[in-house]
């Protein structure tokens, strides 16, 4: 269903949200640069925890504070992370999101990050320090040429690099072990 069918559904009484930003408006954008496809789901994330959440000393215990959370990691490799995107509110400016994105991209160790409203697509290049307004997300592979036309990293470390984490079952109810946030930061 579109945006516009969806709106007029609803008529006037339709007030976006942010969630619905992010499903009628840059999921599409994501799809269509084939970021979201079938065969390989492992693409993208949404909504995945970076942190747990910092832990301030309050009297004998602690208190943690709030987890931090990006909208969507775009991966190259099963375990390759290459981009973070922040969503925002529709009728907010579509950079409102760049510093927190950028601060994503940083934690994880990404070059790309992207802040949306879903009209209108913001990219911070951290390997050239440059922002651009984008109309469509790059590809899954174009992003991986930018990303290795200045580092002239070698094949054998590219295979290296898009190899993935080792799944075998090996917790007690028999189900996958994913790694922890830190842990994929590590390597």
């Amino acid at each position: 269903m579109s945006v516009d069918q969806v709106q007029e559904l609803y008529e006037d009484d339709f007030e976006e949200t942010e969630e619905d930003t992010r499903s009628l408006r840059i999921d599409p954008k994501l799809e269509s640069a084939t970021w979201i496809n079938k065969e390989n789901p492992w693409m993208i994330r949404r909504e995945k925890y970076l942190t747990d959440g910092r832990v301030i000393p309050d009297g004998k215990s602690g208190k943690r504070l709030k987890r931090k959370r990006a909208d969507y990691i775009l991966y190259y490799g099963r375990d390759y992370p290459i981009a973070i995107v922040e969503a925002k509110h529709r009728f907010k400016n579509s950079m409102d999101g760049m510093d927190q994105a950028i601060q994503y991209a940083e934690m994880i160790g990404v070059k790309f990050a992207y802040s949306t409203n879903g009209e209108t697509i913001e990219e911070w290049d951290l390997t050239t320090k440059k922002q651009t307004t984008i109309s469509e997300f790059p590809t899954p592979q174009q992003l991986w040429d930018r990303l290795h036309s200045e580092n002239k990293v070698p094949e054998d470390k590219k295979e290296l690099m898009l190899k993935p984490f080792n799944r075998q079952s090996n917790s007690p109810e028999g189900g996958i072990i994913e790694p922890r946030y830190y842990q994929e930061q590590a390597v």
